[in-house]
């Protein structure tokens, strides 16, 4: 199975502050240097998470959307406002557009224990349209303690049965990442940014100890590209892998089987 990167951004550098505004952005442009990317480093397809919604207004944008999905080469999730009246329509939209899930990112959105109902109207909304759910769980910022994506997926997972995946891992709490997906079985781990970022600390023998406890097939590869380097990404991984001596098998399920098994496998 070719490999997949389950998360990454449709920005050309890494600029938080560009992530909710891509207006600028030339989506033919894009599309071309997106697939020369891919191509240089071997990777089939990957999961582009976008957080303007407002891109899916952009005519170019969606003929970007259609071409890539019918070369396989991505798959989409929306970001959408939970503050936003209007959020369900985005929701449909973006499933009409063709995107297979929502992501919801706690810091960046400031998403607080009073706007958990809401997140969990919407990811229910977004399964009946048939998406899966993305939450980030990257634990760091100066609003360190202040918004608990942890919590957050726990009310999602109870809520609804469509996957879930927990993007970052949890970060330097990927064993309470890990604890929650042994409980709820839709519930998956991603590696973006969080192994590349803790590697040679205790966090990366903490990842390797979820990894093996809940299976390869419970984890997706993802770099969180601009952030990190597609290259740097793949090259963090495989060694990781081979580090902590996981088999072949196992790396290949890791690098992109279970992402496509799950995300892309008819539901």
């Amino acid at each position: 199975m070719p490999r997949l990167d389950a998360f990454r951004h449709a920005v050309a550098r890494p600029d938080e502050s560009s992530l909710h505004d891509l207006s600028d952005v030339s989506w033919e442009a894009w599309n071309d240097s997106y697939r020369a990317e891919l191509d240089q480093h071997k990777i089939a397809a990957s999961g582009i998470c976008v957080m303007d919604q407002n891109v899916l207004r952009i005519p170019s944008f969606t003929r970007a959307v259609h071409s890539l999905r019918e070369s396989s080469r991505a798959w989409f999730s929306i970001q959408p406002n939970v503050r936003d009246h209007d959020a369900r329509t985005v929701i449909r939209a973006a499933a009409e557009t063709g995107f297979r899930g929502i992501t919801f990112h706690s810091y960046l959105q400031r998403i607080g224990e009073s706007d958990f109902p809401t997140v969990v109207e919407l990811s229910q909304y977004a399964a009946e349209q048939g998406l899966f759910v993305g939450l980030c769980t990257a634990f760091g910022s100066r609003m360190l303690y202040q918004y608990d994506s942890l919590r957050l997926a726990v009310e999602v997972l109870n809520a609804v049965n469509c996957p879930v995946v927990l993007y970052h891992g949890g970060g330097a709490k990927v064993l309470e990442a890990f604890l929650i997906a042994e409980m709820w079985e839709h519930a998956y781990l991603e590696t973006s940014f969080s192994l590349s970022y803790w590697l040679g600390s205790s966090v990366e023998q903490d990842f390797a100890y979820a990894i093996r406890k809940l299976g390869a097939d419970r984890i997706f590869f993802g770099s969180d590209a601009p952030f990190v380097s597609l290259d740097t990404a793949i090259v963090d991984h495989l060694e990781f892998l081979r580090r902590h001596e996981f088999s072949e098998v196992e790396r290949d399920t890791v690098m992109g089987d279970a992402c496509h098994r799950v995300l892309l496998g008819e539901r």
